[in-house]
């Protein structure tokens, strides 16, 4: 049957006590018999391998074995339980057989809140020491020709002993379990590599910071890093680096933030700050400059061979009162969007009609992906002189519109990004040759991989 860890736990102050208070049986009289025990006691640790197979011979027969290195583990816990007891036999008392016997109940306790063994099959391998045991004290016992009181004597020693492991083994487990069970919520709640809070722990304090806003009608606010290009920190030194820099930059930025606000990461290189009432005396963007100022000097990454980085970041503010943090952080997420169109490493706080601007960003792009699979653009050679010498210099190549585009890019594209930032816009987006400028989409020079210009005649490209 299992043993219910609060009966055993109940047990186990009384069974310490009853130790303590008598090694034998009430009205039994040590002296020559005495010397028997201790004889039975030496004879029992002389004995510790053949407990052990006995264990793994009732194991065996049970045809319920576990992996090797468990079944390792079980062979010490019997071994050092046989030394335990057989210690307690020969007169050190039970004070030394619990101390030869405290490894024992950590590995037990290790086994089952590791789930390397459940709790009941540990419990079935105790019976099956005990019934091991007690087979080589009453062979021990016969072949030294003690007396039956001696014997019984050892017997509820071992009884004793058992009952003391099986309170200690529940006692490791539930330590062990509650341990777990702490190191779980942690990792639920933080990030493993950062160890700061997750997007879920920082949603809750966040939602916490906006009850207490609208309760004394005070605003809260978001600031949401993301750092600049570090796809090719990860690209160049490798993610090992990545991750020290990022390790390193959640150092940097817990060391600016004030004790009452909320500082986190989200995913990847995107961290947010939330802050609340005085915090906000001065307003977020000092707050803002404060992260950007820990971010201008140099980090030392030793995973990336003494290699210096200087990092920067986007940092988008979203203030005020909101209904959810959700609300808080997604606004706070465009106006860091924004942050980055306008030229990164810099904040930008979040303003109405931001959203609607975001939207028609990436719709386009969107599109603009949808038309390069359907052709809508060609390329459009165009030779280069070199007016002094009269001699070609280069190739432009020119990005048009096909007659075939279901979208009139030029007007759609100045409507959307703005004529002088059309170029960089397309860049953003993946797209080498940039957005269309006018009726001319973009244009760049073609060279030979060996520097050497080449001219090509006019072609007009699919």
């Amino acid at each position: 049957m299992p043993i219910r860890l609060v009966e055993m736990t109940r047990a186990q102050s009384s069974l310490e006590i009853q130790e303590d208070r008598a090694q034998a049986p009430r009205g039994f009289v040590l002296g020559e018999s005495g010397e028997d025990l201790h004889s039975l006691g030496e004879a029992l640790k002389a004995r510790t391998e053949d407990v052990v197979r006995g264990m793994a011979s009732r194991t065996s027969q049970s045809g319920h074995a576990l992996d090797a290195m468990v079944e390792d583990s079980f062979a010490q816990v019997g071994s050092l339980s046989t030394v335990a007891v057989a210690k307690w036999m020969a007169g050190e008392g039970p004070e030394a057989a619990r101390e030869a016997g405290k490894e024992a109940w950590q590995i037990f306790g290790q086994l089952a809140a590791q789930r390397a063994a459940p709790l009941d099959e540990v419990t079935k391998r105790c019976l099956r020491w005990r019934d091991a045991a007690e087979d080589v004290v009453r062979e021990s016992a016969g072949e030294l020709g003690v007396s039956r009181q001696v014997l019984s004597l050892a017997l509820d020693m071992l009884k004793r002993s058992l009952d003391a492991t099986l309170v200690r083994v529940c006692s490791s487990f539930e330590a062990e379990r509650r341990r777990a069970d702490e190191e779980l919520t942690f990792l639920a709640t933080h990030d493993s590599l950062t160890g700061l809070p997750n997007r879920a722990l920082i949603c809750d304090r966040a939602g916490q910071m906006l009850v207490r806003a609208r309760r004394t009608q005070s605003a809260v606010a978001a600031l949401f890093v993301d750092l600049d290009n570090f796809k090719d920190i990860n690209d160049t030194l490798g993610h090992g680096a990545g991750d020290e820099l990022l390790r390193a930059v959640a150092v940097r930025l817990d060391g600016v933030v004030r004790g009452a606000d909320a500082l986190g990461r989200l995913a990847g290189d995107e961290f947010v700050v939330i802050s609340e009432q005085l915090s906000l005396a001065a307003g977020p963007e000092l707050i803002a400059e404060r992260l950007l100022d820990a971010l201008s000097h140099p980090f030392e990454l030793a995973g990336g061979e003494g290699t210096r980085v200087i990092v920067t970041a986007s940092i988008g503010i979203a203030a005020g009162a909101f209904v959810s943090a959700e609300e808080l952080l997604r606004d706070a997420a465009i106006a860091m969007h924004r942050a980055k169109w306008d030229g990164k490493d810099r904040y930008v706080a979040f303003e109405t009609g931001m959203q609607d601007a975001v939207q028609n960003r990436m719709e386009l792009e969107m599109d603009l992906r949808e038309a390069l699979g359907n052709d809508e653009f060609f390329l459009l050679y165009q030779p280069t002189f070199d007016l002094l010498e009269m001699t070609p210099s280069g190739v432009g190549a020119l990005i048009l519109e096909a007659p075939s585009a279901r979208h009139c890019w030029t007007r759609r594209l100045h409507s959307v990004a703005g004529g002088d930032r059309a170029d960089r816009r397309g860049r953003q987006g993946g797209y080498e040759g940039g957005l269309p400028s006018g009726r001319r989409l973009a244009s760049g020079r073609v060279s030979d991989r060996d520097g050497r210009q080449r001219l090509r005649a006019p072609t007009r490209h699919r």
